[in-house]
């Protein structure tokens, strides 16, 4: 059972990781925190995804959507 939470634990690592290679990709001309576009550092997933999924329809719905489930 330990193994098993270990690879999900491992899978889930390596999300966070790569999504925070990627957002410091994204903004590595522009930190949205310090110029005042977000008011709190927890605040930058929300705004790359609205930033980047603004033109599709319903696409950050469905991120919001996808968090509020996940803490659940």
């Amino acid at each position: 059972a330990l193994y098993f939470n270990l690879l999900g634990l491992w899978i889930i690592l390596v999300c966070a990781v790569f999504s925070g290679l990627i957002m410091y990709s994204h903004f590595k001309d522009c930190d949205p925190w310090t110029s005042g576009m977000i008011s709190a550092p927890d605040q930058l997933m929300p705004y790359f995804v609205m930033e980047l999924f603004a033109t599709m329809p319903g696409l950050p719905g469905l991120f919001v959507a996808c968090a509020f489930s996940g803490t659940l």
